[in-house]
Parts: C-alpha cells; structure tokens; sequence
C-alpha cells in the first residue's frame, strides 16, 4: 500500500481540519510543513522532508498543497490525489498580500508536464479561491475529475476516503497479480 504524504493548503498544517480528518483514517499520514510564502523556502523544506520518500507514495495535496504535491509527484514518478489544487499559486495567492516578488517565485516550479499515472482531481463545485481552469486544461481526458458540493474549505471526508482506499486497493491488486 502506498505510504501517504499530505501537503496542507496557505496557513494549513497539523492543525488543519484535512489533516485531523486523514489522520484520524489513516494514523500514517506523513504531514509535509513549508513556508507558505516563499516558493525557494518551501521547495527546499519539502525536498529535505522528501529526501526518503517511500518507494511507493501517494501525494495529497490541497490548493497550495496541490501545487506541491504535483510538483513533487512529477519529480518522484508517484501518485497524486489533489483535492481544489492551485496550479496558479501567482495568481490565488494575491489576495493574501503576498509581493509580487514572492507570487513570481512560483512560476519557477510550475511544471507544464503531467504526471505518468493519472491522478485524481477532487473539485467543490462553488470553489471561489482556486481557479480550475489550470488544471483542466493540463488534464482534460487524462485525470479522474470527481466534483463535490461546497466551497473551497474541503468537508467531503468520506469521498476524500474512498478514493484514497480505491488506489490502495489497486496498488494491492498490482503487486499481487
């Protein structure tokens, strides 16, 4: 079964609902910590708390997490399970303040490729935050897109389970055939 990292969204963390919810579910759930505001930072913290990824790793990632977990989905040849991700962060994170030298920051990891192994794209249909545009136009035909009522704060656990329990169940199936 693959080993799950979960990059939290701006200002997320350990103490972000996301994160209870999945550590509740799945007590194994690594939480990757970055600077939400510097892109150099937060490449950094992630490649060092990267360094031992396991061999077989599913990368979830929540808007800002998204990007990352995309990111580093691509650079470690692992899954990816986004939830409302934030391929645009130069764009979403404008409205936090942030300079126009921290949004530029991350143009330089925006990753244009697609990952090897479709990933699965969970979109809340009145999202305000995140544009999903992006992430269509990288992925149409080629992800498993699943919407879900609600805005950007994410509730549905039980779909964010399944889903999650479906590409174990896979990976299982894969190993064992």
């Amino acid at each position: 079964m693959p080993a799950l990292y979960y990059f939290p969204g701006y200002g997320g963390g350990p103490h972000s609902t996301t994160y209870q919810a999945l550590l509740a579910e799945f007590p194994e759930t690594k939480v990757l910590l970055y600077d939400n505001e510097n892109a150099e930072s937060a490449f950094t913290q992630l490649k060092e708390q990267l360094r031992d990824v396991a061999t077989d790793a599913l990368f979830i990632g929540q808007s800002l997490g998204g990007f990352w977990a995309h990111h580093f989905a691509l650079l470690h040849n692992q899954k990816a399970l986004l939830i409302n991700p934030s391929f645009r962060p130069f764009e979403s994170l404008r409205k936090y303040g942030l300079s126009e030298e921290a949004l530029t920051g991350f143009r330089k990891y925006d990753r244009p490729d697609i990952l090897r192994e479709p990933p699965t794209v969970i979109l809340s249909k009145e999202d305000t935050v995140v544009n999903p545009a992006p992430v269509f136009e990288r992925y149409k035909g080629k992800a498993r897109f699943i919407y879900v009522e609600g805005g950007h704060r994410f509730r549905h656990y039980d779909v964010l389970f399944r889903e999650i329990r479906e590409i174990q169940e896979t990976e299982r199936l894969g190993q064992t055939a």
